[in-house]
């Protein structure tokens, strides 16, 4: 696995999020990995992930259609950051049971909640067992930073990141 953050920051008048993935294929194992592993979910909903990247890129992939499908059938009740954890934690969780052989992985998705407050919500998809999630958001102003993966990551073979699939 390679190292991903997610960081959210909250002032008395403005809240932002980020995401940093490092560009590094992953030799570790017998799990996938892909050098791209920031994703978009939504407008104001973003994610980094490590690990089995086919598991993570498929729920992503799931989680983003039935967020556009309900947003432009319902646009007066948008998908929020909490259905979408639950959703996105949901096909993550089914994926990996369907598939004896995939290995675990952990997403960090950062969003905002309905009252502004930027959140993080980390995911951890682990073989043989239920997804397991946690969800922090601010008390007071400051900053959350939630890391993901491992430093193990190998650096990149080439001038541009490769994905490797073992």
């Amino acid at each position: 696995m390679t190292i991903a953050v997610a960081a959210t920051f909250l002032l008395n008048d403005r809240s932002a999020f980020l995401l940093v993935a490092d560009a590094r294929a992953s030799f570790d194992g017998d799990h996938s990995d892909t050098a791209i592993k920031t994703y978009t979910l939504d407008t104001g909903v973003g994610a980094v992930g490590s690990g089995d990247a086919m598991s993570c890129a498929t729920a992503i992939e799931m989680t983003r259609g039935l967020i556009a499908d309900h947003n432009s059938l319902d646009p007066a009740a948008p998908f929020n950051f909490y259905s979408t954890v639950r959703v996105f934690s949901y096909f993550l969780d089914k994926i990996d049971r369907a598939r004896p052989w995939s290995n675990s992985c952990e997403v960090v998705l950062a969003g905002f909640l309905e009252n502004g407050r930027p959140a993080l919500a980390k995911v951890i998809s682990r073989r043989g067992e239920r997804t397991e999630v946690h969800l922090y958001t601010h008390g007071q102003p400051g900053s959350l930073i939630m890391l993901t993966g491992t430093p193990g990551g190998q650096a990149p073979s080439g001038a541009f990141p490769q994905a490797c699939i073992r």
